[in-house]
């Protein structure tokens, strides 16, 4: 999950950028992987990494906020000929979502 903040980080001169990310290490990485690498991959004039995409089916409800964006970390397995992507434990702090998502949805 990604939570807006306070404004943390400013420039100290007109010339250097400074990125901010969020502390909590769940956020962060979705931060980096969403907002920052396509940001840096422009500035070095680099290809951006292309995301692969899959349609499954979710193994249950995601439930969010009305009007809110969320992206929940995934583990995607496949039963018969169905590709089912099962919801992982959400929140800012949940770490071992890092290592167990194949994917976002």
């Amino acid at each position: 999950e990604i939570a807006s903040g306070k404004e943390q980080e400013r420039p100290r001169n007109d010339i250097t950028p400074i990125i901010g990310v969020p502390g909590y290490p769940v956020s962060a990485s979705l931060t980096v992987d969403i907002f920052v690498e396509p940001i840096l991959a422009k500035w070095l004039g680099r290809k951006q990494n292309e995301l692969q995409t899959e349609e499954a089916i979710l193994t249950r409800k995601i439930v969010s906020p009305a009007g809110d964006d969320d992206f929940v970390r995934v583990a995607i397995g496949k039963v018969g000929d169905k590709l089912l992507a099962a919801p992982l434990s959400r929140g800012a702090g949940v770490i071992t979502s890092l290592v167990q998502a194949d994917g976002l949805a």
